[in-house]
């Protein structure tokens, strides 16, 4: 079995990957992350985090505490607004990165795009509603035809 490049590895994952060191300085990553900022990869390379997403606060101290705690944190629901303005829904998870010795070196930032998702959701909440106009129309309509026929 061929051995795999780490970075053609994390280039394959859908979700962004974001490598910081113990400063926040991004060391790593991956073309989705690219594709999210709108960063490209050597613009990224030995920027901090702060100053990569400087209008990602959520992000930021999510870092911190995964930084300063050496544990796994999480948010389910973050707005990512990228450089180019354009704000993203964003599932995201913060892990240590550790050496082989078990120190600490920095952390790893995994975002999944949401936004495909939330589409989904409000496109189903809105099949939803139009069901229950329907359902609605049809009850007033059936109450409106018994009267009618009594009538005729």
């Amino acid at each position: 079995m061929p051995a795999h490049d780490l970075e053609d590895v994390l280039d394959s994952l859908d979700d962004a990957v974001i490598v910081v060191d113990r400063a926040g300085v991004v060391s790593s990553v991956n073309q989705s992350a690219e594709a999210l900022t709108g960063i490209s990869r050597g613009a990224a390379l030995g920027t901090s985090l702060a100053a990569l997403l400087p209008r990602a606060e959520a992000l930021h101290g999510l870092v911190a505490r995964c930084l300063e705690s050496g544990l796994s944190c999480a948010d389910s629901d973050v707005a990512l607004e990228a450089r180019r303005g354009h704000r993203t829904p964003v599932s995201v998870v913060c892990s240590p990165l550790t050496r082989r010795d078990g120190a600490a070196d920095g952390a790893v930032l995994v975002a999944r795009d949401l936004s495909r998702l939330k589409a989904l959701d409000a496109d189903l909440r809105r099949a939803d509603r139009l069901g229950a106009w329907a359902t609605l129309a049809a009850g007033i309509a059936h109450e409106i035809k018994n009267p009618l026929g009594g009538i005729k």
